[in-house]
């Protein structure tokens, strides 16, 4: 009868194991949480370790970080009278800050056609993860794009282009 007992204590536990598709993620990634879908319970308790919670009735939710550190997040699953079924299981999840992409555009922001070369600096910083920006992405507005720090462009039409930077850290945050 104790090895009963047991077995079903494991299999009561194995049913409110809290997994995450993220353990580590950016800012303003969504991450899903979710225990097995064959666990049944009256109702449930997603804590976000945030202050955030919900009692959303299904085995799976979605959320967003909108700040960057190390969070806990728990499920406690309850049956009709209130008392606890399972849990809490928690999974720790780190969230990292994103860097911010800036640009410098060349003083002359008009140039005649003929002869034209404009050179670009990249102003961007890393986030407040202290990641260091690992990859550039210059997009020139005319279908090219470059991947270096700082680079310059020659255009071949005439014409107004938008410029636009992304960077990418060592944390894969952009």
């Amino acid at each position: 009868s104790v090895l009963m007992l047991m077995l079903f204590g494991s299999w009561a536990n194995a049913q409110c194991t809290l997994t995450a598709n993220k353990l580590k993620a950016c800012r303003g990634s969504s991450i899903n949480f979710s225990i097995p879908q064959t666990t049944s319970f009256d109702h449930i308790t997603w804590s976000f370790g945030n202050g955030d919670s919900s009692v959303q009735p299904t085995n799976s939710v979605s959320y967003i970080y909108d700040t960057f550190g190390t969070f806990t997040a728990c499920v406690t699953l309850y049956n009709a009278d209130n008392t606890v079924k399972c849990g809490p299981s928690c999974v720790t999840i780190t969230i990292f800050d994103r860097p911010s992409a800036g640009l410098i555009l060349p003083p002359q922001n008009i140039m005649c056609f003929e002869n034209n070369y404009f050179c670009f600096k990249d102003s961007s910083f890393m986030g407040k993860s202290k990641a260091p920006i690992q990859s550039y992405l210059w997009d020139f507005g005319d279908g090219d794009s470059s991947t270096t720090q700082d680079p310059c462009k020659t255009y071949g039409t005439d014409g107004v282009y938008t410029i636009l930077i992304t960077v990418r850290d060592t944390n894969g945050c952009w």
